[in-house]
C-alpha cells in the first residue's frame, strides 16, 4: 500500500523462479529468441498440450505460459498471450495473433491483474 517495501537481495534468493535478475532490453531479446528459434528449434513450441495447472486463464507447457480470457471474459480483452509473469508483476508475452512482443514491469504486487489489462489494451491499441 503506501509503504515502501525494500528487499534488493530478495528476488535473486527465490530459486524456484530461476533467480534470474535483467533489464527489459535483456529481457526483450530473449524472449524474441525464445520464439524466432534462436535458443532451440520453433518445433519445441509445438510439443505438448497446453494444461490448467495453477490460476483460471492461466495454462502451461514447455515452461511456458498461455493466457487468454474465454468465454464472457473475452470482451475484456481476447488476445492470447505466451510467455510467463514474474511474482513481482514483471511480464514477457508474445501475442501471436498480432505477432507483438510485450515486455515490463510494473513495480507492484498489491494487483496481478494490472499487467494482463495492461497488455491487452496496448495489442487492442494496434492495427493490422
Amino acid at each position: 500500500n503506501d509503504e515502501i517495501l525494500e528487499m534488493p537481495l530478495a528476488l535473486s534468493s527465490f530459486r524456484a523462479s530461476g533467480g534470474i535478475i535483467s533489464n527489459l532490453d535483456d529481457l526483450m531479446v530473449f524472449l524474441r529468441a525464445f520464439f524466432e528459434g534462436q535458443l532451440f528449434s520453433e518445433s519445441h513450441l509445438d510439443v505438448g498440450e497446453w494444461n490448467e495447472i495453477q490460476f483460471e486463464f492461466h495454462e502451461y507447457k514447455n515452461g511456458m505460459m498461455r493466457f487468454k480470457l474465454t468465454g464472457m471474459w473475452a470482451f475484456f480483452g481476447p488476445y492470447e498471450f505466451i510467455g510467463h509473469s514474474g511474482s513481482n508483476n514483471s511480464f514477457a508475452f508474445y501475442n501471436p495473433d498480432k505477432e507483438v512482443y510485450i515486455v515490463g514491469t510494473l513495480n507492484q504486487i498489491t494487483d496481478p491483474s494490472i499487467q494482463y489489462r495492461l497488455m491487452n489494451q496496448m495489442v487492442d491499441s494496434i492495427d493490422n
